[in-house]
């Protein structure tokens, strides 16, 4: 990960996203990049004035987005209050792929959100995780507002031991290893698949995926029981995991913890990267 985004909304910023972003870029020895992004409403509302000031015609008009007052002057509020190598974005033009648009032409890794609440996943607006995932095709971590990443102790992989994703644990292992990190692997059986015997679990992680993992801090946890969801929750508070990773639509294993059930769990308020 050598390209990171960091997006706060324009009308209400989160300044500890800023900070999260910046000690990760640093530890990675990555660049960070702060974006104080407008949306839909952001330029409706401001398009309205502008009628009624008689400065445009009608709201169909395109007006460039430094024309907006006080949309430059905002998207250099977000100053950091850490060192790092940090740039700012200010896009001059709004369009529905705006924020694909700008992961790809930036060449970004990794993009860094706030779930505007407590909890990490359930409030994200569903468009624009749909939008950094599947369109721009940039994993994204979501962060509790009020949340600061200060360090990183532990990672928590969820998968299913036998899916282990190299394009999931290639970067992950590069996190670990720029924080000290332990890892643990999370086995959660994939719908549709048999629970694995703990005998043949134990082989295969030390015979297989320790070998393809390469990274001496790691473990593996083995969830057995019929409330996956609970049984978790259980888990992440044992492990201490300051960051959970999922892939967001394979194997089902993000609708399993996070759609299937009205329950809130304390692991839905730990910070979460979501792989596309």
């Amino acid at each position: 990960m050598k390209k990171i985004l960091a997006i706060n909304p324009i009308d209400s910023p989160d300044e500890d996203i800023s900070q999260s972003a910046i000690r990760i870029a640093n530890n990675l020895k990555a660049k960070t990049f702060l974006w104080m992004k407008v949306d839909a409403g952001f330029v409706q509302n401001k398009k309205k004035e502008m009628v009624h000031a008689g400065e445009l015609e009608t709201l169909r008009d395109e007006v460039p987005l430094d024309e907006f007052d006080g949309v430059q002057e905002r998207s250099m509020l977000d100053k950091p209050k850490i060192p790092g190598n940090v740039a700012h974005l200010l896009e001059t033009k709004y369009s529905n792929d705006l924020l694909s648009d700008v992961v790809r032409k930036e060449e970004i890794e990794l993009v860094v959100i706030s779930s505007g609440s407590k909890n990490s996943v359930p409030d994200v607006p569903e468009s624009e995780v749909y939008e950094i995932l599947e369109k721009a095709k940039c994993p994204v971590l979501i962060i509790p507002r009020n949340h600061v990443i200060k360090n990183i102790d532990t990672i928590a992989y969820v998968t299913d031991l036998r899916y282990c994703d190299m394009s999931v644990i290639r970067p992950v292992v590069k996190l670990a290893q720029a924080f000290s990190a332990g890892i643990q692997l999370v086995h959660l059986t994939a719908d549709g698949l048999p629970e694995m015997a703990e005998c043949y679990m134990r082989d295969y992680f030390k015979h297989e995926l320790s070998k393809l993992m390469n990274y001496p801090k790691m473990r593996y946890v083995n969830l057995k029981h019929k409330n996956k969801a609970e049984e978790l929750n259980q888990k992440m508070a044992e492990i201490k995991a300051d960051i959970m990773v999922l892939q967001w639509k394979r194997h089902g294993m993000f609708n399993k913890l996070f759609k299937s059930s009205s329950s809130i769990y304390s692991f839905s308020r730990v910070p979460i990267i979501l792989f596309p």
